[in-house]
């Protein structure tokens, strides 16, 4: 039995598992990475709207001023 060999080779074997520990990790990286993404996102959505809204205040203060 080889080590190269993709059959026999305990850690391809275990990396090829469907439920496999490497699998879940890799899985749970990938998110965590899109995640992270998202957030930034999010954020720019956030401080653009409140630019908007606080320039409509700026507005009704001086319409009412």
């Amino acid at each position: 039995m080889m080590v190269n060999d993709g059959i026999y080779c305990t850690l391809l074997s275990h990396v090829r598992k469907e439920n496999s520990l490497h699998r879940i990790t890799m899985k749970c990286c990938e998110d965590l990475m899109s995640q992270s993404q998202d957030i930034h996102n999010l954020v720019d959505k956030r401080v653009s709207q409140e630019v908007e809204n606080n320039c409509l205040r700026l507005r009704l203060i001086s319409f009412d001023g």
